[in-house]
């Protein structure tokens, strides 16, 4: 690789390989499949495969229960993976390879199926006291600061904490190797306004307007003048930094190197802006009452 764009990303980790092999038996076993007729794996139909590799997945669970619910992963075999994300040992690897990494503002929020979707602010910050318990109104504090033109206050029950910290712990690593590669970071807080705003900016919302394809999934993103002009910039601004390794172009402002001291950070949205740690606060009263909230 002589670039690197990591999208969505809760701090890399490469599978155990003793844990990810027990998966494997655990499939064929499902399928009623010996260890000889592995190679039966890519003729069976996709609907079948998921089904059954979720059984496997379950059943490990029950021994195993550090295996991921999604269970199939790169893992580290020593050989072809030979370092797991961020040991030191890799630096040599990706010493000199650009890093441009983010997520979206949202990812899997989840009160748009609850009755706070459209719910008051006065009525969201009396949910989070469930939560934050005496640290509501500094976490109301440090959201309004972070995001002062949220228009929908139940974004402050979707806001990420499980993609961001863990993309930013990365970019520290990344950004603190000795005469490396810049390191780049952004935060895609897009709201879609399909289903009354119901999707907000989730998980994978940014891929369409990375490739500039939009209109391939006007049900996701809505497809209207918006949606359209910021994807010519999202993608400019992606393709810049694939050929370059520098994502800045004329259709965004100026974007440094992200480091641990300056968290440089592009918020993509309708106006795109550049911040710094404009989040901080809010990650660290999140984070403080971890792993309650996680």
């Amino acid at each position: 690789f002589h670039k690197a764009i990591m999208q969505s990303i809760n701090g890399p980790s490469f599978a155990d390989q003793k844990a990810s092999q027990k998966v494997g038996l655990a499939l064929l076993e499902v399928l009623g499949l010996s260890k000889s007729e592995v190679d039966k794996l890519k003729d069976i139909p996709h609907d079948e495969l998921l089904i059954a590799g979720n059984k496997a997945i379950a059943k490990v669970r029950e021994s195993e229960p550090g295996i991921s619910r999604l269970g199939w992963s790169p893992v580290l075999d020593g050989q072809f993976i030979p370092y797991q994300a961020g040991d030191p040992r890799g630096d040599a690897i990706s010493k000199d390879v650009p890093l441009f990494i983010g997520t979206t503002k949202t990812e899997f929020g989840m009160s748009s199926v609850t009755p706070y979707f459209k719910a008051p602010r006065e009525e969201v910050i009396e949910y989070l006291r469930g939560t934050y318990k005496d640290k509501t109104d500094a976490f109301v504090a440090a959201y309004d600061k972070a995001y002062p033109n949220t228009n929908m206050p139940s974004d402050m029950i979707d806001v990420d904490f499980m993609f961001r910290p863990g993309s930013i712990r990365f970019a520290n690593i990344k950004s603190a190797i000795q005469g490396g590669a810049p390191t780049y970071m952004y935060l895609f807080a897009w709201n879609s306004p399909v289903l009354d705003g119901m999707l907000k900016a989730a998980h994978c919302m940014e891929i369409a307007f990375v490739f500039n394809n939009i209109h391939r999934n006007e049900q996701y993103n809505g497809g209207t003048p918006e949606a359209y002009a910021l994807a010519k910039k999202v993608s400019k601004t992606w393709a810049t930094f694939a050929k370059t390794g520098n994502p800045n172009n004329e259709t965004i402002p100026e974007l440094k190197p992200y480091t641990e001291e300056n968290g440089e950070t592009l918020i993509i949205d309708n106006i795109i802006e550049v911040k710094n740690h404009h989040d901080k606060e809010l990650i660290e009263i999140a984070e403080s009452l971890a792993p309650s909230i996680f």
